[in-house]
């Protein structure tokens, strides 16, 4: 039963699907094993595979972290500073565009004289202003 657990968890170990109790699993019972031209194969076969991390790997791994950080935050600035100058540019156009429905003074008061001249009845001596807003005069006759 020995030999078929230690085959079994060899057979794992080659095809990459071991996990780390059971690797310590198969380090004792190769230790504990009778069969020295066995155990000293795979002991051998163990050491030629193993893979040493390199000496600034978490170095390596917090640089590109940082990196991938940087781009993601530099990916947000542009594009809050583009919905910024979209903003900019829309309350610049709507400044820039002229207003073709106020009237100036002048031309309300030509607009008013234009509107009296219609009428022969009333002269400007006869009425009085009442009433005086920006969109209404309101007069009376005396």
């Amino acid at each position: 039963m020995k030999e078929n657990n230690l085959n079994k968890l060899i057979e794992k170990y080659h095809d990459g699907n071991i996990s780390l109790e059971e690797e310590a699993e198969l380090n004792n019972l190769l230790k504990n094993s009778d069969n020295e031209e066995e155990k000293e194969d795979w002991l051998s076969f163990a050491r030629q595979n193993k893979i040493e991390t390199p000496v600034d790997f978490s170095t390596k791994m917090w640089e590109t972290f940082e990196k991938k950080q940087h781009f993601k935050s530099n990916k947000t600035r542009f594009r809050v500073l583009s919905a910024v100058a979209t903003i900019a540019l829309l309350i610049a156009i709507g400044f820039a565009l002229p207003k073709t429905n106020e009237l100036s003074y002048s031309e309300k008061e030509n607009l008013l004289l234009e509107a009296q001249a219609m009428f022969k009845e009333t002269s400007e001596n006869e009425a009085t202003i009442l009433f005086e807003d920006e969109t209404i005069i309101v007069y009376t006759n005396n």
